[in-house]
């Protein structure tokens, strides 16, 4: 059970480290897809969302090809480490948070945006003090599906960072190893615990929503 734990808690810490690195790229990478609007940025935004439909082992396979002999990566000596997983939950859990934001930022009619620099102001601005504050719930809400979703991934962290104990065995590793041994007894309280951790941030973003629903109103 204790080793658990720790496979759960190092799965809560890549959730969250990659769902901060994309709190800092997807704000103003949503912002910038959303206006002005061109097609391209529309079809970019396509290619952006891609990791939400390809199998996790896709996703891994490149990175593996990146950060392996001859890749691009190689010298930072990626694979096989929690550097290499918060680089791939990062690809992996970005279209979770940037279709959050980006469809708030659409709720705003384009000539708002317009108006605001008509007037003068900034991105920085735009950014710091109209949208951030306006669709603030919606940006948790998108960390929060992020960081849901990193919990639980399994393919892509298992081929980028392996099975090291302490290092890189996350929770769903963990519960795997259990399966392939038949210990179905810990496979099953492992579970348990997993899916109790998820339900519970999977209502705290319901009632997120429910109240940015009412404010609306």
């Amino acid at each position: 059970m204790e080793s658990f734990l720790v496979a759960l808690w190092l799965s809560c810490k890549l959730a969250f480290v990659s769902s901060a690195l994309l709190s800092v790229i997807c704000i103003p990478l949503g912002l910038w897809l959303v206006y002005p609007s061109r097609w391209w940025k529309e079809a970019l935004f396509l290619v952006l969302s891609l990791p939400m439909i390809l199998p996790p082992t896709v996703i891994g396979f490149y990175l593996l090809l990146l950060f392996g002999k001859g890749g691009l990566l190689a010298p930072f000596h990626f694979a096989f480490t929690f550097q290499g997983m918060v680089i791939g939950m990062t690809i992996f859990s970005l279209p979770f948070f940037l279709q959050t934001w980006v469809y708030a930022l659409k709720r705003m009619q384009s000539w708002y945006y317009e108006v605001f620099f008509l007037e003068g102001g900034k991105w920085i601005g735009l950014l710091c003090y109209i949208c951030v504050p306006a669709f603030i719930l919606d940006m948790i809400g998108g960390f929060i599906l992020a960081f849901i979703h990193g919990i639980g991934e399994f393919g892509m962290v298992f081929m980028v960072g392996g099975a090291i104990a302490g290092e890189t065995k996350t929770a769903s590793i963990a519960i795997f190893e259990k399966v392939a041994l038949l210990d179905y007894k810990a496979a099953h309280l492992y579970s348990f615990i997993l899916i109790l951790t998820t339900f519970t941030l999977l209502i705290i973003v319901k009632l997120l929503f429910e109240k940015r629903k009412i404010q609306t109103i």
